[in-house]
């Protein structure tokens, strides 16, 4: 992932890994993606999965767009039943409602 600024998540060691949900390809050069922790927290932006038999969190609030260019490996596929949680999660956290237009009387 890299050096992040602020409180973006960073990758770890020299070459700042961190393993990458891919939500989303856009072409053979950039995909959606979402960083994921061994950190569990009870927070609407750690969705828990599991991957290899261990419980892990994708971090929803930390959902970017990244270069093809980025990926090392790939480590595992989460099951069908926690990849569509995980996009039901996205879908609300930034879906939001707009104050209705209230009709004028007259």
């Amino acid at each position: 992932m890299g050096i992040n600024v602020g409180f973006e998540e960073d990758g770890k060691h020299d070459k700042y890994i961190r393993p990458v949900l891919i939500i989303r390809k856009f072409n053979r050069d950039l995909f959606l993606g979402i960083p994921m922790s061994t950190r569990l927290k009870d927070s609407p932006y750690y969705i828990k999965v599991t991957v290899d038999k261990q419980v892990v969190s994708v971090l929803i609030s930390q959902i970017r767009t990244f270069s093809a260019r980025r990926i090392q490996d790939k480590l595992a596929e989460i099951d069908t039943k926690d990849f569509k949680k995980v996009k039901e999660s996205v879908v609300k956290m930034i879906s939001f409602s707009l104050p209705q237009k209230q009709e004028s009387r007259g």
